[in-house]
């Protein structure tokens, strides 16, 4: 995860405070909420979610534009 720690205190040095960060990568379930403590504690006040990817090979492209449900 360090890789995605040094994007999230990147991105959030170079966004406003009410910018939603949001982790595109697979990681360990409980890491935005690592994140989002990470961040916080070096003072900064973004949002963060994760969005994991989970691609079917060969079909990610149809997945995108047919999706079987979106979640707000």
């Amino acid at each position: 995860l360090d890789y995605v720690k040094e994007a999230i205190i990147l991105s959030a040095k170079n966004t406003s405070f009410s910018t939603l960060i949001i982790i595109k990568s697979t990681v360990p379930p409980g890491s935005a909420k690592q994140m989002q403590l990470l961040s916080m504690q070096q003072g900064f006040k973004n949002l963060i979610a994760s969005n994991p990817e989970f691609l079917r090979e060969g079909s990610a492209v149809y997945d995108f534009e047919n999706p079987d449900r979106i979640v707000i």
